[in-house]
């Protein structure tokens, strides 16, 4: 039996270690690629900017398509980029990979948000995107929860009572995302 209702996100990823210039460009590039996929394919995905396209899509039997940004570092320090991510229909921002950048550090070195971090944070629900905490650092997290009263995501983490590895959520992070109707995406 056919799917009836399915949806992805499309992450559009930025390497750590990435130029901030670099890291912009780059976001372009792939946003570009992005929306000609969905033009090539309209007849089968359907980019989704709110519950009402969501809805379209599935009524139409189309891929909901969901656009993310994994690795903040595309801001290159420039608040001012939330709106293109907001005009792009950005939907949830990946705050960083593994490594640092303007924002904060990732899993893999650890640290808490950075004074840019902490205003992006602020930001995103004004812009209508979701902070995505997979990657970020523990220290970041538990700011990202302090920072926030909305949902948060998760959009591709795992379990670190199963699976014990820096990267993966610890289970008092999941009762949070519980609590606050986030989503965890495993």
């Amino acid at each position: 039996e056919k799917f009836t209702r399915w949806g992805q996100v499309f992450a559009l990823f930025i390497e750590d270690g990435k130029a901030t210039k670099n890291a912009y460009q780059r976001y372009l590039m792939e946003r570009q690629c992005f929306f000609d996929q969905m033009e090539k394919h309209k007849n089968q995905i359907m980019q989704c900017r709110t519950a009402s396209d969501l809805d379209t899509a599935f009524r139409q039997k189309k891929c909901a398509a969901i656009l993310s940004v994994e690795n903040g570092a595309m801001l290159g320090g420039d608040i001012n980029r939330l709106l293109q991510l907001q005009q792009d229909g950005v939907k949830l921002l990946t705050l960083t990979w593994y490594g640092e950048n303007e924002i904060g550090f990732g899993s893999k070195m650890g640290g808490a948000l950075k004074p840019f971090g902490r205003e992006v944070v602020e930001a995103l629900p004004h812009y209508g995107i979701l902070p995505d905490i997979s990657h970020l650092s523990d220290e970041g997290v538990e700011e990202v929860f302090s920072l926030t009263r909305g949902p948060v995501v998760a959009s591709h983490s795992n379990v670190r009572s199963i699976v014990p590895h820096f990267r993966n959520l610890k289970n008092d992070q999941i009762e949070e995302l519980i609590r606050r109707n986030g989503l965890i995406g495993i």
